[in-house]
């Protein structure tokens, strides 16, 4: 049996970067219909919506530097950055999904 290798660096190109950049290429109509949407609260739904949108696009973009630059380095310093930048994501979802299951 081979043994799993966990203590190179990855070779190639910032896969995560690339995907990041192309999301934002291809999506940047919905993040200015999703900034427009809030439109409708006035000032403050427009300003808030940005924030939002923002804040996703610079979780992105940090998560996906995050992970290519432990890539470099090594595979265990990669699964770690995943699993650091992943946990409170999950953690977040699931508080969400209780909070609107207490208020059904």
């Amino acid at each position: 049996m081979t043994p799993v290798l966990t203590t190179g660096a990855v070779e190639g190109p910032p896969v995560e970067r690339m995907i990041v950049a192309d999301m934002l290429r291809r999506g940047w109509p919905a993040l200015l219909v999703l900034t427009g949407l809030g439109a409708f609260w006035g000032f403050d739904g427009v300003a808030s919506s940005a924030f939002g949108v923002g804040l996703a696009v610079a979780n992105a973009a940090l998560a996906a530097t995050l992970v290519s630059g432990a890539a470099r380095v090594s595979l265990g310093l990669l699964y770690a950055a995943a699993l650091v930048l992943f946990a409170p994501r999950s953690t977040e979802r699931r508080m969400l999904l209780r909070t609107n299951e207490l208020a059904i």
